[in-house]
């Protein structure tokens, strides 16, 4: 995964340094850059975390409480103030089993631990569900699911 930046709207990116390089080989997909602090992103299909020390992204690190062996983890999506997790994944306990579902966790600090995932009702079908963005105010989540027979994209709003 290479990232390039740039200081404004009005200028070209700079050139693209590698980053957040996974402990085991695979496939990086889902990046998501969290404020310039860390990148979250799965490979091998668990979740990582490579956060931005001295200017530098360090090699990436499981997130252990997030994965499950039994289950493939994907899409990584933060809250801005890193206080929630909302991602993608095939383990039971949500709708139906081997369909994909949006989970959430929570921690105390952008620093903490999160709790044990739990599967987001309001939001999983029976049918394919993937978590995509959120509002900086945490009030609309933009999704994708399959639940009308094709890949739709979905806002669930809440009040603010």
């Amino acid at each position: 995964m290479y990232l390039a930046t740039r200081p404004n709207t009005l200028v070209e990116f700079g050139s693209p340094s590698e980053v957040a390089v996974p402990n085991s080989t695979g496939q990086i997909t889902c990046p998501f850059l969290r404020d310039g602090v860390d990148i979250w992103y799965t490979a091998n299909t668990d979740i990582y975390r490579s956060a931005l020390v001295n200017g530098y992204y360090q090699q990436g690190q499981p997130v252990s409480e997030l994965n499950d062996p039994s289950s493939h983890e994907e899409g990584p999506l933060l809250t801005p103030d890193g206080l929630t997790i909302f991602f993608t994944t095939d383990r039971s306990g949500a709708n139906t089993q081997g369909q994909e579902d949006i989970w959430t966790a929570e921690r105390t600090s952008p620093t903490g631990t999160f709790s044990a995932p739990k599967p987001v009702p309001a939001l999983n079908s029976s049918a394919g569900d993937w978590a995509g963005w959120i509002s900086p105010d945490n009030c609309r989540l933009y999704m994708n699911s399959d639940r009308d027979g094709v890949r739709t994209v979905y806002v669930a709003e809440r009040p603010r």
